[in-house]
Protein backbone atom coordinates (compact mmCIF):
# COMPACT_ATOMS: atom_id res chain seq x y z
CA UNK A 1 0.00 0.00 0.00
CA UNK A 2 1.16 3.53 -0.76
CA UNK A 3 0.17 6.89 0.75
CA UNK A 4 -0.37 9.73 -1.73
CA UNK A 5 -0.05 13.44 -0.98
CA UNK A 6 -3.57 14.77 -0.13
CA UNK A 7 -2.89 17.96 -2.13
CA UNK A 8 -3.00 15.95 -5.34
CA UNK A 9 -6.70 15.26 -4.63
CA UNK A 10 -7.60 18.70 -3.27
CA UNK A 11 -8.27 17.34 0.22
CA UNK A 12 -6.72 17.46 3.68
CA UNK A 13 -7.52 13.82 4.41
CA UNK A 14 -4.93 11.07 3.82
CA UNK A 15 -5.35 9.22 0.53
CA UNK A 16 -4.34 5.59 0.32
CA UNK A 17 -3.83 3.32 -2.65
CA UNK A 18 -3.14 -0.30 -3.53
CA UNK A 19 -0.77 -1.19 -6.34
CA UNK A 20 -2.34 -4.13 -8.11
CA UNK A 21 0.19 -6.70 -9.42
CA UNK A 22 -0.77 -9.28 -12.02
CA UNK A 23 0.06 -12.92 -11.31
CA UNK A 24 2.83 -12.88 -13.91
CA UNK A 25 4.57 -9.99 -12.15
CA UNK A 26 3.51 -7.21 -14.51
CA UNK A 27 2.57 -3.88 -12.93
CA UNK A 28 -1.10 -3.04 -12.77
CA UNK A 29 -3.05 0.09 -11.90
CA UNK A 30 -3.19 1.79 -8.51
CA UNK A 31 -6.65 2.00 -6.85
CA UNK A 32 -7.10 5.00 -4.55
CA UNK A 33 -9.52 5.56 -1.66
CA UNK A 34 -9.91 8.11 1.16
CA UNK A 35 -9.70 6.75 4.69
CA UNK A 36 -12.21 9.31 5.99
CA UNK A 37 -15.80 10.11 6.84
CA UNK A 38 -17.67 12.75 4.86
CA UNK A 39 -20.85 14.30 6.33
CA UNK A 40 -23.28 16.46 4.37
CA UNK A 41 -25.82 18.82 5.98
CA UNK A 42 -29.42 17.58 6.15
CA UNK A 43 -32.47 19.76 5.41
CA UNK A 44 -35.69 17.70 5.33
CA UNK A 45 -39.05 18.95 4.10
CA UNK A 46 -41.08 20.99 6.63
CA UNK A 47 -42.93 18.79 9.14
CA UNK A 48 -45.54 19.00 11.89
CA UNK A 49 -45.32 18.41 15.63
CA UNK A 50 -45.44 14.70 16.44
CA UNK A 51 -43.91 13.53 13.14
CA UNK A 52 -41.37 10.74 13.58
CA UNK A 53 -38.54 9.31 11.48
CA UNK A 54 -38.69 12.40 9.24
CA UNK A 55 -35.17 11.81 7.86
CA UNK A 56 -32.11 9.64 8.44
CA UNK A 57 -29.00 11.82 8.70
CA UNK A 58 -26.82 9.04 7.29
CA UNK A 59 -28.64 8.96 3.94
CA UNK A 60 -26.11 11.31 2.28
CA UNK A 61 -22.95 10.55 4.33
CA UNK A 62 -19.95 8.40 3.36
CA UNK A 63 -17.29 6.28 5.02
CA UNK A 64 -14.30 5.54 2.79
CA UNK A 65 -16.40 6.49 -0.24
CA UNK A 66 -19.06 3.95 0.73
CA UNK A 67 -22.49 4.62 2.26
CA UNK A 68 -22.34 5.32 5.99
CA UNK A 69 -24.70 3.08 7.99
CA UNK A 70 -25.24 2.16 11.63
CA UNK A 71 -23.23 -0.97 10.86
CA UNK A 72 -20.04 1.00 10.23
CA UNK A 73 -20.46 4.31 12.12
CA UNK A 74 -21.73 5.59 15.46
CA UNK A 75 -23.78 8.78 15.89
CA UNK A 76 -23.32 11.28 18.73
CA UNK A 77 -25.34 14.46 19.36
CA UNK A 78 -23.02 17.41 20.04
CA UNK A 79 -25.61 20.19 20.36
CA UNK A 80 -29.21 19.17 20.91
CA UNK A 81 -32.51 21.06 20.92
CA UNK A 82 -34.00 22.66 24.02
CA UNK A 83 -36.62 20.50 25.77
CA UNK A 84 -35.85 17.76 23.25
CA UNK A 85 -38.46 19.14 20.87
CA UNK A 86 -36.39 17.53 18.09
CA UNK A 87 -34.28 14.44 18.81
CA UNK A 88 -31.63 12.59 16.79
CA UNK A 89 -31.86 8.87 17.50
CA UNK A 90 -28.91 6.49 17.63
CA UNK A 91 -30.12 4.84 14.40
CA UNK A 92 -29.86 8.18 12.55
CA UNK A 93 -33.57 8.99 12.36
CA UNK A 94 -34.98 12.29 13.61
CA UNK A 95 -38.19 12.62 15.66
CA UNK A 96 -40.28 15.71 16.46
CA UNK A 97 -42.05 15.82 19.84
CA UNK A 98 -45.86 16.23 19.82
CA UNK A 99 -45.52 19.39 21.95
CA UNK A 100 -42.87 21.02 19.73
CA UNK A 101 -43.84 24.63 18.87
CA UNK A 102 -43.60 25.87 15.30
CA UNK A 103 -40.08 27.04 14.45
CA UNK A 104 -36.70 26.03 13.06
CA UNK A 105 -34.45 23.67 15.03
CA UNK A 106 -30.85 22.59 14.35
CA UNK A 107 -28.95 19.63 15.80
CA UNK A 108 -25.16 19.37 15.52
CA UNK A 109 -23.89 15.80 15.52
CA UNK A 110 -20.77 13.67 15.02
CA UNK A 111 -20.42 10.36 13.24
CA UNK A 112 -17.34 8.21 13.88
CA UNK A 113 -16.08 5.02 12.32
CA UNK A 114 -16.78 2.03 14.54
CA UNK A 115 -13.45 0.81 15.92
CA UNK A 116 -11.62 4.00 14.95
CA UNK A 117 -12.69 6.90 17.18
CA UNK A 118 -10.23 9.27 15.47
CA UNK A 119 -12.00 9.00 12.12
CA UNK A 120 -14.98 11.36 12.66
CA UNK A 121 -16.81 14.21 11.01
CA UNK A 122 -19.54 16.57 12.20
CA UNK A 123 -22.71 17.74 10.50
CA UNK A 124 -26.05 19.43 11.06
CA UNK A 125 -29.69 18.59 10.55
CA UNK A 126 -32.12 21.52 10.39
CA UNK A 127 -35.84 20.88 10.89
CA UNK A 128 -38.65 23.35 10.21
CA UNK A 129 -41.75 22.56 12.29
CA UNK A 130 -44.85 24.12 10.78
CA UNK A 131 -47.93 25.42 12.54
CA UNK A 132 -50.65 22.78 12.29
CA UNK A 133 -53.91 24.19 10.98
CA UNK A 134 -56.74 23.93 13.54
CA UNK A 135 -59.03 22.57 10.82
CA UNK A 136 -58.31 20.94 7.47
CA UNK A 137 -61.43 21.41 5.35
CA UNK A 138 -62.60 18.66 3.01
CA UNK A 139 -65.66 20.33 1.51
CA UNK A 140 -68.66 22.55 2.28
CA UNK A 141 -71.99 23.07 0.52
CA UNK A 142 -75.62 24.08 0.96
CA UNK A 143 -78.65 22.40 -0.57
CA UNK A 144 -82.39 22.85 -0.37
CA UNK A 145 -84.28 20.33 1.73
CA UNK A 146 -87.50 19.76 3.63
CA UNK A 147 -87.98 22.52 6.17
CA UNK A 148 -85.11 24.70 4.97
CA UNK A 149 -81.60 24.69 3.56
CA UNK A 150 -79.02 22.26 4.87
CA UNK A 151 -75.50 23.68 5.25
CA UNK A 152 -73.04 20.77 5.31
CA UNK A 153 -69.28 20.67 5.76
CA UNK A 154 -66.66 17.96 6.29
CA UNK A 155 -63.21 18.21 7.86
CA UNK A 156 -60.22 15.90 7.50
CA UNK A 157 -58.72 16.75 10.92
CA UNK A 158 -59.23 19.16 13.81
CA UNK A 159 -56.90 20.47 16.52
CA UNK A 160 -57.58 23.16 19.15
CA UNK A 161 -60.89 23.90 17.42
CA UNK A 162 -63.62 25.54 19.53
CA UNK A 163 -66.65 26.21 17.33
CA UNK A 164 -68.17 27.13 13.96
CA UNK A 165 -70.30 30.10 12.94
CA UNK A 166 -72.58 29.99 9.91
CA UNK A 167 -73.32 33.13 7.88
CA UNK A 168 -75.87 33.80 5.11
CA UNK A 169 -76.41 36.50 2.48
CA UNK A 170 -78.76 37.07 -0.45
CA UNK A 171 -76.21 39.51 -1.88
CA UNK A 172 -72.61 39.01 -0.63
CA UNK A 173 -71.70 42.59 -1.58
CA UNK A 174 -74.23 43.81 1.04
CA UNK A 175 -72.76 41.76 3.86
CA UNK A 176 -73.53 38.50 5.68
CA UNK A 177 -75.84 37.76 8.61
CA UNK A 178 -74.87 35.36 11.42
CA UNK A 179 -77.53 32.62 11.48
CA UNK A 180 -76.12 30.03 13.87
CA UNK A 181 -73.27 28.37 15.75
CA UNK A 182 -72.15 24.78 16.29
CA UNK A 183 -69.56 23.54 18.83
CA UNK A 184 -66.57 21.59 17.55
CA UNK A 185 -66.35 17.89 18.38
CA UNK A 186 -62.85 17.99 19.79
CA UNK A 187 -59.49 16.96 18.40
CA UNK A 188 -59.58 14.40 15.62
CA UNK A 189 -57.37 13.02 12.86
CA UNK A 190 -60.37 11.31 11.27
CA UNK A 191 -62.94 12.94 8.94
CA UNK A 192 -65.86 14.66 10.71
CA UNK A 193 -69.19 15.76 9.21
CA UNK A 194 -71.29 18.74 10.35
CA UNK A 195 -74.76 19.91 9.31
CA UNK A 196 -76.79 23.01 10.13
CA UNK A 197 -80.42 23.58 9.10
CA UNK A 198 -81.21 27.12 7.94
CA UNK A 199 -85.01 27.52 8.20
CA UNK A 200 -85.11 30.76 6.21
CA UNK A 201 -88.12 31.29 3.91
CA UNK A 202 -86.56 32.63 0.73
CA UNK A 203 -87.92 32.82 -2.82
CA UNK A 204 -85.13 34.72 -4.59
CA UNK A 205 -82.66 33.53 -7.18
CA UNK A 206 -79.81 32.51 -4.88
CA UNK A 207 -78.54 32.38 -1.31
CA UNK A 208 -74.90 32.47 -0.29
CA UNK A 209 -73.17 31.04 2.76
CA UNK A 210 -69.80 31.04 4.47
CA UNK A 211 -68.50 29.32 7.61
CA UNK A 212 -66.12 30.67 10.26
CA UNK A 213 -63.94 28.33 12.31
CA UNK A 214 -62.83 29.69 15.69
CA UNK A 215 -59.98 28.02 17.58
CA UNK A 216 -59.41 28.01 21.34
CA UNK A 217 -57.17 31.09 21.07
CA UNK A 218 -59.85 33.09 19.30
CA UNK A 219 -58.19 32.93 15.88
CA UNK A 220 -60.64 32.70 12.97
CA UNK A 221 -60.39 31.03 9.58
CA UNK A 222 -63.14 31.35 7.00
CA UNK A 223 -64.28 29.27 4.06
CA UNK A 224 -64.79 30.84 0.68
CA UNK A 225 -68.34 31.92 -0.14
CA UNK A 226 -70.51 29.13 -1.54
CA UNK A 227 -73.98 29.21 -3.10
CA UNK A 228 -77.13 27.27 -2.29
CA UNK A 229 -77.68 24.37 -4.69
CA UNK A 230 -81.33 24.52 -5.66
CA UNK A 231 -81.32 21.44 -7.90
CA UNK A 232 -79.44 18.16 -7.87
CA UNK A 233 -78.69 16.61 -11.23
CA UNK A 234 -77.53 13.05 -11.70
CA UNK A 235 -74.42 13.82 -13.72
CA UNK A 236 -70.96 12.21 -13.64
CA UNK A 237 -68.77 13.62 -10.90
CA UNK A 238 -65.04 14.31 -10.54
CA UNK A 239 -63.38 10.88 -10.55
CA UNK A 240 -59.88 9.54 -9.84
CA UNK A 241 -59.45 5.77 -9.92
CA UNK A 242 -58.29 3.15 -9.00
CA UNK A 243 -58.67 4.19 -5.37
CA UNK A 244 -56.73 2.82 -3.52
CA UNK A 245 -54.02 2.97 -6.18
CA UNK A 246 -51.37 0.21 -6.37
CA UNK A 247 -49.68 1.24 -9.63
CA UNK A 248 -50.32 1.07 -13.34
CA UNK A 249 -52.96 3.02 -15.23
CA UNK A 250 -54.57 5.97 -13.44
CA UNK A 251 -57.80 7.61 -14.69
CA UNK A 252 -58.84 11.23 -14.04
CA UNK A 253 -62.32 12.27 -15.25
CA UNK A 254 -64.16 15.58 -14.98
CA UNK A 255 -67.96 15.95 -15.38
CA UNK A 256 -69.21 17.12 -18.81
CA UNK A 257 -70.57 20.35 -17.31
CA UNK A 258 -66.96 21.45 -16.70
CA UNK A 259 -65.94 21.06 -20.35
CA UNK A 260 -63.96 24.09 -21.48
CA UNK A 261 -64.09 25.70 -18.04
CA UNK A 262 -61.20 27.15 -16.07
CA UNK A 263 -60.55 25.95 -12.56
CA UNK A 264 -58.04 25.03 -9.89
CA UNK A 265 -56.88 21.51 -9.09
CA UNK A 266 -54.65 20.51 -6.21
CA UNK A 267 -53.26 17.80 -3.96
CA UNK A 268 -52.76 18.11 -0.23
CA UNK A 269 -51.93 15.79 2.65
CA UNK A 270 -54.58 15.04 5.26
CA UNK A 271 -52.68 17.49 7.53
CA UNK A 272 -53.11 20.29 5.01
CA UNK A 273 -49.71 20.39 3.32
CA UNK A 274 -50.24 21.41 -0.31
CA UNK A 275 -48.19 19.18 -2.65
CA UNK A 276 -49.55 20.60 -5.91
CA UNK A 277 -51.88 23.37 -7.03
CA UNK A 278 -52.39 24.76 -10.53
CA UNK A 279 -54.97 26.80 -12.43
CA UNK A 280 -56.04 26.40 -16.04
CA UNK A 281 -58.48 24.73 -18.41
CA UNK A 282 -59.46 21.59 -16.53
CA UNK A 283 -59.35 19.02 -19.32
CA UNK A 284 -55.82 20.11 -20.23
CA UNK A 285 -54.71 19.66 -16.60
CA UNK A 286 -55.85 16.03 -16.26
CA UNK A 287 -52.54 14.64 -17.56
CA UNK A 288 -50.54 16.83 -15.21
CA UNK A 289 -52.63 15.67 -12.24
CA UNK A 290 -52.13 12.01 -13.19
CA UNK A 291 -48.37 12.51 -13.43
CA UNK A 292 -48.14 14.23 -10.04
CA UNK A 293 -50.23 11.54 -8.33
CA UNK A 294 -47.99 8.78 -9.66
CA UNK A 295 -44.90 10.59 -8.29
CA UNK A 296 -46.26 10.90 -4.75
CA UNK A 297 -45.01 8.58 -1.99
CA UNK A 298 -47.45 6.12 -0.45
CA UNK A 299 -50.07 7.68 1.81
CA UNK A 300 -53.51 9.29 2.02
CA UNK A 301 -54.14 12.51 0.09
CA UNK A 302 -56.95 15.01 -0.44
CA UNK A 303 -57.63 15.93 -4.09
CA UNK A 304 -59.63 19.07 -4.74
CA UNK A 305 -61.10 20.84 -7.77
CA UNK A 306 -62.60 24.35 -7.64
CA UNK A 307 -64.73 25.51 -10.61
CA UNK A 308 -66.47 28.83 -10.12
CA UNK A 309 -68.56 28.39 -6.93
CA UNK A 310 -68.42 24.57 -7.04
CA UNK A 311 -65.79 22.62 -5.12
CA UNK A 312 -65.20 18.88 -5.23
CA UNK A 313 -62.92 16.98 -2.84
CA UNK A 314 -61.82 13.36 -2.97
CA UNK A 315 -59.86 11.25 -0.49
CA UNK A 316 -57.31 9.24 -2.48
CA UNK A 317 -54.98 6.54 -1.16
CA UNK A 318 -51.73 5.34 -2.70
CA UNK A 319 -50.53 1.95 -1.53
Amino acid sequence: MVVISPQLFDTESPVYGFRVINLDGADGKIVFFRNSIHVNPDLPEPVFSGDTAIINVLHNDELKEQAATVANVSIFTLTGVENEYVVLRSDGFVDVAPEAPAGTYTIVYNICEIGNSTNCDSGTVTVEVMYALPVVWLDYKAKAGTGGNMVIWNTASEKDNKMYRIWRASDPSQGFKLIGELPARGESTEPLRYAFLDTVDFSGDALYYRIDQIDVDGEISTTSVFRLKTTIRKTPDFQVYPNPYFGGQLVVNFPPRWKGKMGTIGIQSYLGTVHYSVQGELQSLAGSLRSRLKQLPKGMYILFVQVEDEKKVKKWIKR
